[in-house]
């Protein structure tokens, strides 16, 4: 499931598994391996990713299916805070 969503997070940005790489010193290879699931990314990285993508890192492991980082809610004042 992880590798499908980061392959997924990477195209909507338009970038290729090189270009993706590069923003984290990763190797091509290292990138092909994590959305093939070859290879399993450390917390560190995913935390990366999904600070990147703007997404929760359950959503990109599959666990959540609700992508947004943070959810905007307005208080019965009409005021704007996040969860």
């Amino acid at each position: 499931m992880y590798g499908a969503r980061i392959r997924s997070a990477r195209k909507k940005k338009n970038l290729t598994m090189k270009e993706f790489g590069a923003m984290f010193n990763l190797a091509e290879s290292t990138i092909s391996g994590y959305e093939t699931e070859a290879r399993k990314p450390d917390l560190g990285i995913l935390e990366k990713f999904a600070d990147y993508f703007d997404v929760k890192v359950d959503w990109l492991l599959g666990r959540d299916d609700e992508n947004i980082k943070h959810s905007i809610k307005f208080d019965l004042n009409g005021e704007r805070y996040s969860e």
